[in-house]
């Protein structure tokens, strides 16, 4: 709160923001109106309030604490995705890169036309039901929204799906992290049980 105010509900959000895009740009960010910093952090050295921002050589991981109301609390540890595509074998990776690259080209050309026509910000007049589905959409879990092809904003159609989709694109990737996973934790277990035994004897 310190740093980013305490904006209520969507404190988590803006904390979760700022730790993405701390890792993306190796940026620590500053807080220019920090000054007369409580003396009693002194002796804390692995804390830092720093007033300009700081660039870094890349920064690995972050941890954002979010406390809600009634005690709520959470806690995230967010880890370079670095570490994720290194377990990644070289196929999947090629073809995950080639995913990101046609994402990234359509998230570029819809906010350069929002830009362009000046409508980044849509005014919503009304829900994106019909009041015949307000009660349909708001006690099925399973409705969803779709992109109309004639007025472009999204709206619950009629018709709404029966199962759940079930996305499992990223099974691949999942599976072969946690085998690697694995076999690192028994590596590490065999000489750590080496090592007991040879200073046992």
């Amino acid at each position: 709160e310190e740093f980013l105010g305490h904006a209520k509900g969507c404190a988590a959000a803006w904390q979760m923001s700022s730790v993405l895009d701390t890792i993306n740009t190796g940026i620590v960010p500053g807080n220019r109106n920090s000054n007369n910093i409580d003396f009693h952090f002194m002796h804390r050295t692995c804390l830092m309030f720093p007033s300009k921002s700081i660039q870094t050589d890349g920064v690995h991981a972050g941890v954002m604490s979010s406390f809600g109301f009634g005690q709520v609390n959470g806690t995230a540890l967010v880890v370079h995705p670095c570490y994720l595509f290194r377990a990644l074998d070289a196929e999947y990776y090629a073809a995950k890169r080639k995913r990101n690259s046609v994402r990234q080209l359509k998230t570029y050309n819809v906010m350069s036309e929002m830009i362009i026509k000046n409508n980044l910000v849509k005014i919503k007049e009304k829900p994106p039901y019909t009041l015949e589905l307000e009660d349909k959409v708001l006690t099925d879990s399973l409705a969803r929204l779709s992109a109309d092809s004639q007025t472009g904003p999204y709206s619950f159609s009629k018709k709404q799906p029966m199962h759940a989709p079930i996305d499992d694109s990223n099974v691949k990737a999942v599976t072969q992290l946690l085998e690697a996973r694995v076999t690192l934790l028994a590596s590490v277990s065999i000489k750590v049980i080496l090592r007991v035994q040879i200073d046992v004897h």
